[in-house]
């Protein structure tokens, strides 16, 4: 059905002389047989509701094309003709029944896809291509499942041909005996993606790669649960610039004549055990205090490179990262309503952290200051005009003040060419409109963040 187009506005102005509420009791125990009501009693019931009706109105999401079994809604045939007829970047769709692919589905630039709970994206044909490929800025909100079941080879399940994307979920649920090469794949130099994910292997098929980044980027992050080898793939975003060695092939050769490539040129004679990934020299095991831990060559391209004493890392090196000079940095990002459909933002330090701000009057598609809100106001941006160095990671962010008085939870972006973002969601996962959700009232970010210096 349509979404009617007429919202009920029952005494508008909440004439009191046309309004009486009835008692709790009366409001517990209904009409009775033969009663004749007050009218102000019949004007208090239908004004509420109109109340409650345009409460939901300006909370529930417009679609601009809704797939379902009700007439004058439309069918998979009107989902291809509006994909291919160039839709507006902001459009939303909406899925409400199961929808079969035989073909590659691009999503294009903007496009935001939502599926009823439960609904599938199901494919059955084997494909030399991609089965579903996003463009820049596309998103899908909540669970989006893609069920596979074809006998033969899909070459690519989900294609990330864009840059700015934003998934909250997206599974891939592989019920097929056929071979799925590759299940998520960022595409050559696209950047700033935001993706997470799950694979399942029901059908006994095989998935040869979980998630390939052909983007070699930094400023993607993706984040794959494997239930195929109870594993997590992260690109090389999501892994702090980890650069073991020259080919992520490479990342499980420890042998003990095959010596790590790239960085680790000369971290040697590791064991041929992979049980044994803490021995040097095949004897002396590793300490907790990493006394035994020798003959790595203190340059600034090398992990957790030795200090003269042996033991810890070089001064103003982070461990665990192989390039030196990085920073760690921690600032409250705050965030304020001004009403009208503008904010406030500003960061202040906690540790070490960059101040800018406050920057007032930030409207949708707007700039000010070092503070940007994104054309659908979903994201707030504090650029990289503000912050010192590049940002090779954001570590964690918390939502430590909320006086909206409503549970919501915060998810990051960040890239070199943007800065860190900022995005809030529901309980039930749903991306919310930062202009229209902080109206007088507050959210304070404490995000802690590593930079190139």
């Amino acid at each position: 059905m349509a979404k009617p187009t007429t919202v009920p506005d029952w005494i508008s102005d909440d004439d009191a002389a046309k309004i009486d509420t009835p008692s709790a009791s009366k409001q517990a125990e209904g009409w009775l047989p033969g009663e004749k009501p007050p009218f102000q009693y019949f004007n208090w019931f239908w004004n509420a509701i109109s109340k409650w009706i345009k409460w939901w109105d300006a909370r529930t999401p417009e679609y601009n094309i809704a797939i379902d079994l009700e007439a004058n809604e439309g069918d998979y045939e009107t989902l291809v003709a509006y994909l291919a007829d160039s839709p507006a970047a902001g459009d939303r769709v909406r899925i409400n029944i199961d929808q079969t692919l035989t073909v590659k589905m691009t999503i294009p630039a903007g496009i935001k896809l939502m599926t009823q709970k439960g609904v599938k994206i199901i494919c059955a044909t084997n494909l030399a291509t991609a089965l579903l490929e996003f463009g820049n800025t596309c998103e899908t909100q909540g669970e989006f499942i893609i069920e596979l079941s074809q006998t033969g080879t899909i070459v690519e399940g989900v294609a990330f041909n864009g840059d700015d994307n934003y998934h909250e979920n997206i599974v891939i649920k592989n019920t097929s005996t056929g071979t799925l090469t590759t299940a998520f794949i960022v595409k050559a130099s696209k950047k700033c993606n935001n993706v997470k994910g799950e694979i399942i292997n029901s059908g006994g098929g095989t998935i040869t790669n979980v998630l390939t980044d052909s983007s070699t980027l930094l400023s993607n992050h993706i984040d794959i649960r494997d239930g195929i080898n109870n594993e997590v793939h992260k690109d090389a975003g999501a892994l702090l610039n980890l650069e073991v060695t020259s080919t992520a092939a490479e990342l499980n050769k420890l042998d003990g004549t095959d010596a790590v490539t790239a960085d680790f040129n000369k971290l040697h004679d590791i064991t041929s055990s992979a049980a044994e990934l803490n021995k040097l020299n095949g004897t002396d095991a590793i300490t907790a205090d990493f006394d035994k831990l020798h003959d790595i060559m203190a340059t600034a391209a090398e992990i957790n490179a030795v200090a003269d004493d042996g033991k810890y890392g070089t001064q103003g090196m982070i461990l665990g990262d192989t390039t030196a000079g990085r920073v760690l940095r921690a600032i409250e990002f705050r965030i304020t309503g001004e009403g009208g459909g503008e904010i406030t933002a500003e960061t202040v330090n906690i540790w070490n952290g960059d101040v800018s701000g406050p920057s007032s009057d930030i409207a949708k598609n707007d700039t000010e200051g070092d503070f940007s809100l994104s054309a659908s106001g979903l994201v707030v941006t504090f650029n990289t005009s503000g912050i010192t160095g590049d940002v090779v990671q954001v570590l964690s962010a918390n939502l430590a003040v909320n006086t909206t008085g409503t549970f919501y939870s915060v998810n990051t972006s960040y890239g070199t060419p943007t800065g860190i973002g900022l995005t809030f969601h529901d309980v039930d996962g749903v991306t919310l409109d930062i202009s229209t959700l902080v109206i007088a009232t507050s959210f304070y970010v404490r995000v802690l963040y590593l930079t190139t210096e």
